[in-house]
C-alpha cells in the first residue's frame, strides 16, 4: 500500500505541476517579457481631483495596479499596499491605480465608498494595451521609466519588492 501511496503522490503532483505550466506559464512568460519596457511620461485623469496628472516623470520609482471594482484579489491587493503607505514605507504619490475595463462613473462611485490613498488615474486603457494586460489585479514596479517587474494576481512578494524599490 506505501508503494501505492508514493506512486500517487508523485503522480498529483505532476499533474499539479503540468496544470500550473499550462494554465499560468503562458502569462508568467508574457510578464517577463514585457519586463524592461520603457514607459513613457504620459497625461492621465485624475479620478479623485478631476484635473489631469503628468505621470511617469524620469528618475522616479512608481507602483502601477491594474484593478477592477468586481476585483476581490484587486481589493486584497489595494488594501496591502494602503498598508504600506500607512507605514510610510511607500509614498502614496507613487502608487497609481488604472481601471482600464470600466467607465469612469463605476470608478468614482467606487472611490466615494472606499478611502484609498493613492491615486486613482485614467488614461483610456493605453498603458494596459501596451503591457497587454487581461487579468486584474496586474502589478507593476517601475524603476526610472522603466518596468522592472510585471506581475499578474495576488503576489505575496508584490509588496515587499515595492517596498524596496522605495528604500524600504
Amino acid at each position: 500500500m506505501s508503494q501505492f501511496k508514493k506512486y500517487a503522490s508523485a503522480l498529483i503532483f505532476v499533474i499539479f505541476f503540468t496544470l500550473f505550466a499550462v494554465l499560468r506559464g503562458p502569462g508568467i512568460v508574457k510578464n517577463w517579457r514585457l519586463e524592461g519596457t520603457t514607459v513613457e511620461m504620459q497625461n492621465m485623469i485624475n479620478y479623485k481631483t478631476n484635473s489631469n496628472e503628468e505621470v511617469f516623470k524620469k528618475n522616479y520609482n512608481y507602483v502601477v495596479m491594474f484593478w477592477a471594482s468586481w476585483c476581490g484579489p484587486c481589493i486584497l491587493e489595494m488594501e496591502r499596499f494602503k498598508s504600506s503607505v500607512e507605514e510610510k514605507r511607500i509614498p502614496a504619490k507613487n502608487i497609481l491605480a488604472l481601471n482600464p475595463f470600466e467607465t469612469p462613473d463605476i470608478i468614482k462611485k467606487f472611490l466615494v465608498k472606499n478611502d484609498y490613498p493613492f491615486q486613482f488615474l485614467g488614461d483610456g486603457g493605453r498603458l494596459a494595451r501596451k503591457f497587454e494586460v487581461r487579468v486584474t489585479p496586474t502589478t507593476l514596479l517601475i524603476e526610472n521609466g522603466v518596468a522592472e517587474t510585471v506581475s499578474s494576481g495576488v503576489s505575496p512578494l508584490g509588496v515587499s519588492k515595492a517596498e524596496s524599490l522605495f528604500g524600504q
